[in-house]
């Protein structure tokens, strides 16, 4: 159960054995440089879930379900630590 929007975008892009015709958000923007990332989340232009405030912070990790946590600052499933 992935955390972070593009690990789910990833996993919903692998082939699955007898299904065809299945769409996957587009995750088509190019990859950054990584010898001069952008600011921000490295993620953030290929992120079917960005917002304004991914591209001006990196993000920490956050505490997700089954002990999974991602740096994300909207990830799918928050769940705050008690």
């Amino acid at each position: 159960k992935p955390q972070h929007p593009y690990t789910r975008l990833l996993l919903d892009s692998a082939p699955v054995p007898g299904k065809r015709g299945l769409t996957v958000e587009d995750a088509s923007a190019e990859l950054p440089d990584p010898l001069a990332p952008p600011p921000g989340c490295a993620f953030a232009p290929r992120c079917p879930r960005a917002q304004d405030d991914c591209v001006a912070t990196v993000p920490d990790a956050q505490y997700g379900l089954d002990n999974h946590d991602a740096a994300c600052l909207h990830p799918l499933n928050p769940v705050t630590r008690s």
